[in-house]
């Protein structure tokens, strides 16, 4: 059988072994038996089936009391087929400049509908799981009241996800820690930014 693995979406055949067996319908005669024949040199007055001779009938087939060696010459057991009409199917036609006609056999089958179950594990192919790397770097400006300078505070992370059902949880909590590492350091910066314009004013 074939097994669809939704996750990695892959397809793979599967050897599984027999478990159980149940009837659904008991033996039985279905009518579904339909065999073609042909018919060669159809302008002759007898035809050959094996060792026995069938006279023409432009109606139908003449093959009734000829069931078993018609089967014989199928290979099938009698006991498990019968046939019960025949029909010719269309005109005569000339192939390879012989006379011929199709026929058609119709006739019963003896059989049986069981239900089998079979069940076991599938080993899927191992999958490769892709790795990512990147570098996400974050920047701000801020404008301290001294006038003078202008300070310029850049974070740098870097983040490895092991596939990318993973990748969103690191990107969004190193996202926020840069943020907080950039307001940390403007914080940082505004009181040193202070303590320097206060030394100044006290020289």
């Amino acid at each position: 059988m074939e097994y669809r693995d939704e996750a990695t979406g892959q397809t793979v055949r599967a050897n599984l072994p027999f478990q159980s067996m149940e009837t659904v319908q008991d033996w039985r005669w279905r009518q579904d038996v339909k065999i073609p024949i042909t018919v060669t040199t159809y302008d002759a007055n007898y035809y050959l089936l094996g060792d026995k001779k069938i006279p023409k009938n432009e109606e139908t087939p003449a093959l009734s009391g000829y069931e078993n060696d018609l089967l014989q010459s199928l290979g099938l057991s009698p006991e498990s087929y019968r046939l019960t009409r025949y029909a010719w199917d269309g005109e005569p036609y000339t192939k390879d400049g012989e006379l011929c006609r199709n026929a058609v056999v119709y006739g019963e089958r003896y059989v049986i509908q069981c239900q089998a179950v079979f069940a076991g594990d599938v080993s899927l192919p191992d999958v490769q799981k892709e790795t990512y790397r990147g570098i996400a770097a974050y920047a701000a400006t801020a404008d301290l009241p001294t006038g003078e300078t202008e300070y310029q505070v850049e974070g740098i992370v870097t983040y490895k996800a092991l596939d990318q059902s993973k990748l969103s949880v690191p990107v969004l909590v190193l996202s926020v820690g840069a943020a907080v590492v950039i307001v940390a350091a403007l914080f940082i910066l505004a009181v040193l930014a202070k303590r320097w314009k206060k030394q100044k004013n006290q020289t």
